[in-house]
């Protein structure tokens, strides 16, 4: 709405425009707060996801050193590793 527009507008008109757009903002807030909420989630999901990843990888680099192998360990593939 244009600032003439806004000026053409009786008091009641402006109040209730007011009162619409403090409801708006209220409720984007809200769905800010619900989607922030989400988020913090989602991104402790995935920290936990990758803490555990780290602990198979640690796990995995012990397998290799206890088997003394170096290089690509993949099962059912070429690529079985070279031992030391």
């Amino acid at each position: 709405m244009t600032d003439r527009e806004l000026r053409r507008l009786g008091r009641r008109a402006l109040l209730e425009l007011l009162l619409a757009r403090t409801k708006r903002c209220a409720e984007l807030e809200a769905e800010l707060a619900r989607v922030q909420a989400r988020l913090t989630e989602e991104e402790e999901h995935v920290r936990r996801q990758q803490a555990w990843l780290d602990s198979r990888e640690r796990q995995l680099q012990a397998l290799r050193r206890t088997l003394g192998l170096r290089g690509p360990c993949r099962i059912g593939g070429a690529d079985r590793g070279v031992p030391e």
